[in-house]
């Protein structure tokens, strides 16, 4: 079964486009299904993985690498515990270090807030302690890129960014100029973790004769968009009291808070910047396209003082996002975006998962992204010696976990524990092969994204006046980032 699910996974990972991976439904087993045709699964022999490109014997002669930072579940593990995500990150570790005579180790910060200070302290004092940095991208490329802190590891002897055990998507969206400071892959669980998707509350689907296969067949077929999605959310929105005040006491179609709002806008292929042949970035945040787009959300979302709720109005609560979570397993809302994590296990409330709708049926691909700040990405320090030995390990992880982990992941794991129904897995594929950043998010350049929660806060598009004000400026210092970039690695 697990040589199954690797070549499952497999499949999902390296179709002709992201899009592809949504074309094959796993077979429900409600009667009520649409119809659907499920491409058969055969069972091949091991040798048609994908060669890792790895010499077949490597003596790292004893050495420690430790990963300093964030917490990242998918790098190390104390000992064997009986939860499925830890122990099999300890069985990978175990394998690889006896294969090739290493030893990898975890430092924890204990600002994981905001660890960055402390990062760029012991990089700048010289110290060569740690062999890979993690850190949310939020904020911390910023720092990092500017004083050229990290290596660019499209140069490491080893990393093979074209392969499928490395996020490449994600990796398009924060490199510059061809440069590639941080990245993630297969054995970045934290990543998956922190990646927004839709939770639908099924109970009030059916409480309004609504169908969840019928949505999970739009993601499917490549129908499931932002016209869907709203009226969805139309469905449901109730006054419980009957106080004729809209508040947090009463049903919902859908809720959220800026950052959610920004992530639908993501969904539809919105991006603050866009990058040119050259991979510059381009302030990109007040196109015609872009302004259409959230005008659509705006005036159909933000602004429907009956159908959403905007959490950040929540008022006399000690945190809005319990609040949220409060009211979902309350029957109150009936959709909701947010990122899946552990507490979902609690939940009594029966729910499907949905990804981000795209804009149009003939958007080339869903895209989903992360808590910029949060999610936790892997960067080498230039005071870091041995890069090919650094090198190694980081791709050996990576190929190993493609194949022995996230099979696992998915069936024992996130089937078992995080979601309801064989759907949510598929979903939550989809959702993990189609990530992306915004580098003008993790940069912050011009305060974009600020004024993005202004919009999402406040029901009103004010993007257009405020690009006039901003745009010049910001671009002005993407070009003389990305100059400072070139000069720094021809250095």
């Amino acid at each position: 079964m697990k040589k199954i699910m690797a070549l499952l996974l497999a499949a999902l990972m390296l179709g002709s486009t992201l899009a592809a991976c949504s074309e094959a439904p796993a077979e429900s087993t409600d009667t009520t299904a649409p119809a659907e045709t499920t491409p058969e699964v055969t069972t091949e022999p091991e040798e048609t993985r994908i060669p890792s490109g790895l010499p077949e014997k490597m003596d790292l002669k004893g050495q420690k690498f430790i990963f300093y930072g964030k917490t990242e579940t998918g790098v190390y593990a104390e000992e064997e515990t009986g939860e499925t995500i830890n122990d099999l990150v300890f069985d990978r570790n175990r394998r690889l270090q006896e294969q090739y005579n290493f030893t990898v180790y975890q430092e924890i910060l204990k600002n994981q807030t905001n660890p960055t200070k402390d990062i760029m302290a012991s990089v700048q004092a010289g110290d060569d302690a740690y062999q890979v940095l993690i850190d949310g991208p939020g904020n911390s490329l910023k720092n990092y890129v500017t004083n050229m802190l990290l290596v660019d590891m499209t140069t490491m002897k080893y990393q093979d960014f074209d392969q499928p055990w490395w996020f490449q998507e994600l990796n398009k969206s924060v490199s510059l100029a061809n440069k590639l400071y941080m990245t993630a892959g297969s054995f970045s669980f934290k990543t998956r973790e922190f990646l927004y998707l839709i939770f639908v509350n099924k109970d009030l689907m059916k409480a309004n004769n609504l169908d969840m296969n019928t949505y999970y067949q739009m993601v499917y077929d490549n129908k499931w968009t932002q016209d869907e999605f709203i009226k969805l959310i139309k469905n449901g929105a109730v006054d419980l009291n009957g106080d004729g005040v809209r508040d947090n006491n009463d049903r919902w179609g859908h809720t959220g808070e800026d950052y959610a709002g920004y992530v639908l806008a993501v969904g539809g292929g919105y991006m603050i910047t866009q990058k040119d042949e050259n991979d510059k970035p381009v302030i990109s945040a007040a196109t015609e396209e872009g302004i259409t787009l959230w005008d659509k959300l705006v005036n159909n979302i933000f602004a429907d003082a009956n159908n959403y709720l905007c959490i950040r109005n929540i008022k006399n609560v000690s945190s809005i996002w319990s609040e949220q979570t409060r009211m979902f397993r309350n029957n109150q809302i009936l959709t909701y975006i947010a990122t899946l994590s552990n507490t979902h296990r609690e939940f009594e409330v029966d729910y499907g998962i949905l990804p981000i709708p795209k804009a149009t049926a003939d958007q080339e691909s869903y895209y989903h992204t992360s808590s910029g700040y949060n999610v936790p990405m892997m960067g080498v320090p230039i005071t870091a010696k041995n890069l090919d030995d650094i090198s190694f390990v980081l791709e050996a992880m990576a190929y190993d976990s493609y194949y022995e982990v996230l099979p696992d992941f998915y069936e024992n794991y996130l089937e078992t524990k995080l979601v309801r129904d064989k759907e949510s897995v598929d979903m939550l594929r989809i959702v993990h092969d189609t990530i992306v950043l915004d580098a003008g998010a993790c940069y912050g350049w011009g305060g974009y994204l600020n004024e993005i929660y202004k919009v999402v806060n406040q029901g009103k598009n004010t993007l257009v006046t405020f690009d006039a004000s901003k745009k010049e400026a910001a671009q002005k210092t993407i070009d003389d980032l990305i100059e400072k970039v070139k000069k720094g690695n021809e250095g």
